[in-house]
C-alpha cells in the first residue's frame, strides 16, 4: 500500500480543515496491541536486551528489521558489543527468525548482529532507509545511527563538529554524532568514518520523502544548563551533505512539568507528512515514556512547522504495570501498511520495557506491534443527538469525494456548497455503507465546503479519489477562527494519562 502516492487525505488530527462543529467531538484512539506479544525477545549470551530504535519494513516478500541491542550493563561484554545492531526476519511479521551470520561472531559463534560500535561511545538508534529513488545515495539501504568515531580516525581525521559542552544529563565524546552507514543487502554495511551531523543527538530516526531526499530527525538539546530534550531535524539530497540542524518541536506551557520530547519518527501518510512523537514524563513521580502524533503543517517543507496533533492524547502508551511493555514504549522509524482480514491497517512495531526510565535494576525490554484500522488516529464523534461539521473552503479536484466513518449503527449526510452557498451535490448512508459524494465537473477546480450531519458515528478522513497533492493555500489548511458549541479538542478521562493535567 503507497502512502506517499499523489491521493491526498483530509485527517482531522488537527482542526486545519475544520470551519465550524456543533454537537461533536474529538475521539482518540489508542494503539491496539498484538495478542501475540512481545514478538521479538533478547537471545542471550550476545542479547541482553532489545529495543525497537530501529526500523521494520516489507521487503521482498519478508519482514526485516533492524533494532538496537543493549548490553552496556553486562559484566564482560566487549566494548563494540556493548551497544549494536541485531537483525531478524519474519514472513508474516509475527513469527521472527535471528539468522547465524558469520559478520560479527561473538565467542566464536555467528550471530545475527550486523553492525557493532567503534568503542568510543554508544551506538545508539540504528534506523534503515530501503531507497527506492535516490540515485545518489550509493547503496540499496542506508542506515542512520548514533556513534563516536575510532580513536584512529579521530586523531587522523578530527571531527567536523565542535564538541557539544558538559552539561548536567550529557557527557560529550570527541567526534560523536550521526553517521550514516551503506548496505547492498541489508546484512554487510560499511560506515561512514565521520559523523554527518553534530550534537547531542543520540537518539535519531530517519526516512525518505517522496522527493528523494533524507530527513533526520532527532534529539538535541538547546538550553546552557543541563540536557533538556527536543526535537531537531537536518535534511540531506544525497546523504553526504546535511542542512544545519533545526528545532522542530519542544515541550511548553500546555505540556505537563517536566515533559521532555525523545524522538520524531516521521512517516508519508497520502500528502501528509506525520510522526510518532516519543514523550518522556520527567517528573520524580512519572519517570514513563509513550507516544503521541505529530503534524508538519506543510508536507513539502519537512523543516517548516510542526504541530502537535490529537489533542496531545497519548496513542501509545505503557500499561503502567508489571508486563514486558508496563513502564516505557519507544516507536520505531516507521509504519507498516498492511490488509488483515480484509482491513487496511497502519501497524507500528516497538520496544516495551518493564521499568520506568533510569532504572535498570530489573530491566526486560523487548519489541512488540500495535495496530489501528487506517485513518483511525482521531476522528470527531457524534452521539445520539445529531452533530454538524462544516469545513474550511477546499479545492475540488475531482468528481468523486469519499468519506471514511465508523459507526455500525450511524447515520450521516452530507453537502457539498459552493462559495455561494449553492448546494451542488448531497448524498447519505447508514450504518457501514460506504459513503461517496458524486461532484458535478463544473464544480472541479472550485473551492467548496463540505457540510456533514451524522449521529452516533464518528467522521476520520475524506479525500477526492486520484486527487494529486498540491501545495496550495487551500491545501495547506488556513488557521481561521472555529465557531463551535462543543469544542472537538476537549481532553476525555478515556484519553488522559494517568496523573496529566485536564
Amino acid at each position: 500500500m503507497k502512502t506517499d502516492s499523489a491521493l491526498k487525505k483530509f485527517l482531522f488530527v488537527t482542526d486545519d480543515w475544520i470551519g465550524e462543529t456543533h454537537s461533536v467531538s474529538r475521539k482518540v484512539n489508542q494503539f491496539i496491541r498484538d495478542p501475540e506479544n512481545p514478538l521479538i525477545q533478547a537471545t542471550p549470551p550476545h542479547e541482553h536486551h532489545l529495543m525497537a530504535y530501529g526500523t521494520v519494513i516489507q521487503d521482498k516478500g519478508l519482514f526485516r528489521a533492524w533494532y538496537q541491542i543493549l548490553n552496556r550493563d553486562t559484566r564482560g561484554v566487549p566494548a563494540e558489543f556493548t551497544t549494536c545492531v541485531g537483525y531478524a526476519e519474519s514472513k508474516d511479521g509475527v513469527v521472527w527468525s535471528k539468522p547465524a551470520l558469520d559478520i560479527n561472531p561473538y565467542n566464536q559463534q555467528n550471530t545475527n548482529i550486523v553492525l557493532t560500535g567503534n568503542k568510543t561511545a554508544a551506538l545508539f538508534a540504528p534506523t534503515v532507509v530501503l531507497n527506492s529513488s535516490n540515485r545518489k545515495i550509493p547503496s540499496r539501504y542506508a542506515m542512520l545511527f548514533y556513534d563516536g568515531m575510532t580513536v584512529e580516525d579521530f586523531g587522523l581525521l578530527g571531527s567536523p563538529f565542535p564538541m557539544e559542552p558538559l552539561v548536567r544529563g550529557w557527557t560529550p565524546t570527541p567526534g560523536s554524532g550521526l553517521f550514516l552507514a551503506y548496505s547492498d543487502d541489508g546484512t554487510h554495511w560499511t560506515k561512514t568514518r565521520q559523523p554527518m551531523i553534530g550534537g547531542p543527538n543520540d537518539s535519531s530516526a530517519m526516512m525518505q520523502l517522496p522527493n528523494g531526499s533524507l530527513l533526520a530527525c532527532f534529539k538535541t538539546s538547546v538550553e546552557a544548563d543541563r540536557h533538556f530534550r527536543i526535537i531537531g531535524a537536518s535534511l540531506s539530497a544525497d546523504g553526504k551533505s546535511w542542512t544545519e540542524p533545526k528545532v522542530l518541536l519542544k515541550p511548553d506551557h500546555d505540556d505537563p512539568l517536566g515533559t521532555e520530547l525523545y524522538t520524531l519518527s516521521a512517516f508519508n501518510y497520502f500528502g501528509n507528512l506525520l510522526g510518532f512523537l516519543t514523550i518522556y514524563h520527567n517528573s520524580r513521580s512519572d519517570k514513563s515514556v509513550s507516544v503521541q502524533l505529530a503534524r508538519a503543517e506543510n508536507p513539502d517543507d519537512p523543516l517548516g512547522t510542526w504541530v502537535r496533533a490529537c489533542g496531545r492524547h497519548l496513542m501509545l502508551a505503557p500499561t503502567y504495570g508489571d508486563g514486558w511493555d508496563g513502564g516505557r514504549v519507544y516507536p520505531s522509524s516507521n509504519p507498516i501498511f498492511l490488509n488483515v482480514d480484509g482491513q487496511d491497517r497502519i501497524y507500528l512495531y516497538y520496544s516495551g520495557a518493564n521499568t520506568r526510565h533510569d532504572d535498570r535494576r530489573y530491566l526486560e525490554s523487548s519489541i512488540g506491534r500495535c495496530y489501528l484500522p487506517l485513518d483511525e488516529f482521531c476522528g470527531l464523534e457524534a452521539g445520539l443527538l445529531p452533530g454538524r461539521v462544516v469545513t474550511q473552503p477546499i479545492k475540488a479536484t475531482t468528481t468523486t469525494l469519499r468519506i471514511h466513518r465508523r459507526g455500525a449503527n450511524g447515520e450521516m449526510s452530507v453537502e457539498a456548497r459552493l462559495r455561494s452557498g449553492e448546494v451542488v451535490a448531497s448524498t447519505q448512508a447508514t450504518g457501514e455503507q460506504s459513503l461517496s459524494l458524486k461532484l458535478p465537473a463544473a464544480a472541479v477546480g472550485r473551492d467548496i465546503t463540505l457540510a456533514f450531519r451524522y449521529r452516533q458515528c464518528t467522521l476520520y478522513s475524506f479525500w477526492f479519489d486520484g486527487a494529486p497533492v498540491r501545495t496550495g493555500d487551500s491545501y495547506r489548511g488556513r488557521r481561521q477562527k472555529r465557531t463551535t458549541n462543543k469544542s472537538p479538542a476537549r481532553r476525555s478521562p478515556a484519553n488522559r494519562r494517568p496523573g496529566s493535567r485536564a
